[in-house]
């Protein structure tokens, strides 16, 4: 069995999926792309893009490439985060010699032939200059053999950080529109890719993509094109929550949907992002941020529960984070 069957077949990946990770695959092998004309894998947010995608990689594997760079967006810890996945998804695979996984920050210099030229690779490249500039290193001077093998750009968050403009004052006193250091710095590296690579964007946010010209010419400078090719939609699995419940289902009074969204007083907002240590030190019993008790004494209700429900069907050490972002902004 090949990469992909294997994968499918222990993560237990419904048909509709697989017909979507095909589909993809398919599509991107049709001849309508490279890495100069992407495809589109769609998903609604939390729908499961990054698993579906990790679909793509293994049948891509197996049926055209031999190599895939997966542009990430945020921070050093998400890339970590990325990292250990795909060695979670690939554990059996890596430990068969069939394929590594690298972050391109930490990526030794001192590889042997057999896993450049004859593995299969996985570098996460976060979507930083550092990062990109060392991907350009690692494929052009370090191991310059990996710039000969067809490779797959899965580009996560695709509408993010990847095509970008910047307007700034020329010698006349007036403006020029260029594009940005970190899109110029991937649309570089696309275009010196062999033939038959491919370029696949990732996102549930596609708007800016579709909007996007033929053709990228700024300055009288071509740069690699943005537009998508093609669509391919990923399912929503069956226990999704997404959209529709939230702004509709929580308008009905029989719905537990109803008790999602619960305004927050602006001037608790206040309080916290300005002496959030001192009124965090005092949390059950601070008048400033009821709130905020209150969402802290629902997670802890909420995190038992599933704690015990999930000792009912036989899963131990069940882990769950509350998260909360105090800061708000204005466009």
């Amino acid at each position: 069995m090949g990469i992909y069957e294997r994968l499918t077949a222990k993560r237990e990946d419904s048909d509709q999926l697989k017909k979507c990770m095909e589909a993809t695959v398919d599509a991107l092998l049709q001849g309508k792309t490279d890495v100069e004309h992407p495809g589109m894998l769609l998903g609604d947010i939390q729908s499961g893009k990054t698993r579906a995608f990790t679909g793509v990689i293994a049948l891509g594997f197996d049926k055209a490439y031999d190599l895939t760079v997966v542009f990430t967006k945020g921070t050093r810890a998400l890339v970590k985060q990325t990292v250990q996945r795909f060695k979670s998804e690939f554990q059996e695979f890596e430990a068969e010699d069939i394929l590594r996984i690298y972050d391109v920050m930490e990526m030794p210099e001192d590889l042997n032939e057999y896993i450049i030229d004859r593995q299969k690779l996985i570098i996460v490249v976060k979507k930083e200059d550092d990062n990109l500039a060392r991907l350009k290193k690692i494929f052009f001077e370090v191991y310059e053999s990996l710039s000969k093998r067809k490779v797959i750009i899965v580009d996560d968050e695709a509408d993010f950080v990847s095509i970008g403009y910047r307007s700034k004052k020329n010698d006349n006193g007036g403006k020029d529109i260029d594009m940005n250091i970190i899109s110029r710095q991937i649309s570089d590296f696309r275009k010196s890719l062999v033939a038959g690579s491919d370029y696949l964007q990732v996102t549930a946010t596609p708007y800016s993509l579709y909007l996007q010209p033929e053709q990228i010419e700024v300055k009288e400078e071509t740069f690699a094109p943005m537009r998508p090719k093609f669509t391919i939609v990923l399912p929503r699995h069956e226990k999704y929550i997404g959209s529709e419940y939230y702004f509709e289902e929580s308008q009905r009074e029989d719905s537990p949907a109803q008790y999602l969204f619960q305004a927050i007083n602006e001037e608790e907002l206040k309080n916290l992002s300005k002496t959030h240590g001192n009124i965090l030190g005092n949390v059950l019993n601070s008048s400033k941020i009821q709130n905020f008790r209150e969402a802290i004494i629902n997670y802890l209700v909420a995190g038992c529960i599933r704690i015990l429900q999930a000792e009912k069907e036989g899963i131990h050490n069940y882990k769950s984070s509350f998260i909360v972002h105090t800061e708000t902004g204005k466009v």
